[in-house]
This record gives C-alpha cells, structure tokens and sequence, in this order.
C-alpha cells in the first residue's frame, strides 16, 4: 500500500514548479533521477566480498508548452535555453492544508531543447533535458 502524505496520494495538480522564480503554468512533465555505480567486487569464491561504490550522476528534462518555452527562450541570454547559468529547480506540492514537501535539484544546467511538431498536433509540448548536481528533498 502507498505511503500517503495527509492521507491523500500526491497528484499532478499538488505540484508547483516555480521556473526562475516565475511559476509557470504550461508545464506538462518533469522527469530527473538520481544514479549511483554499484559493483560487486570478487574475491576468493564465486562470490562477491564486498561492494564498490562510485559516483552519482543526476539527470532530467521539463517538458512546457511551445508558448511557455517561447516566454522563457525570450527572457534566455542570446535567446537560448542552454545558455540559461546553471540554477536551482525547486518542485513545491501543495494542497488545501498548504505546502507539504519540496524537492530542490540543485544546479539545474539545460543540455538540449529540440523542437518537435507535426501535422494534427493540437499543443506543442518541448522537452528540455538538464543535468544537475544534488537533489534535496525537504518534507514538511
């Protein structure tokens, strides 16, 4: 069974994504992780004898809407996404009881922001994937 916060499941609608301070509205999905290398290490036997541990590595897109993307492309230096310095995401979830955790990715750096759209579509959404350097998650 889900461990759930208040008593209610987190949902789409509780999360707030304050893009460099500005809340935006057209933001359709975010999407980071956090890897860490794991090997087993072999000594005598057919098993192992202890576990190396390496580095992590963060990674993750947000997907808007073409028009968001447009806004925040306006306000980029040299009108490009991946000139953006490095900042932090922090992604807020919110109910009626108010704020109830907050996941900060630390360092957020875009890599790519391809443009992708065909014939019937009826929005535009862009990925856009990032790196970034440390995740911080804070529940309230």
């Amino acid at each position: 069974m889900p461990t759930l916060i208040n008593g209610v499941a987190v949902v789409w609608s509780d999360i707030q994504i304050p893009f460099l301070g500005v809340p935006l509205t057209g933001i359709t999905a975010i999407d980071f992780s956090e890897k860490q290398e794991k090997t087993n290490n072999y000594g005598i036997g057919n098993k192992p004898v202890s576990r190396g541990y390496g580095r992590k590595t963060f990674e993750g897109s947000i997907t808007m809407l073409a028009e968001e993307w447009k806004n925040v492309a306006a306000a980029a230096p040299n009108g490009s996404i991946n000139d953006i310095p490095m900042f932090d995401l922090p992604i807020l979830f919110l109910n009626a009881t108010g704020l109830y955790m907050r996941i900060t990715l630390k360092g957020v750096d875009f890599t790519d922001a391809a443009f992708k759209a065909k014939e019937g579509d009826t929005m535009i959404p862009i990925e856009m994937p990032f790196i970034f350097g440390e995740l911080l998650t804070v529940v309230i």
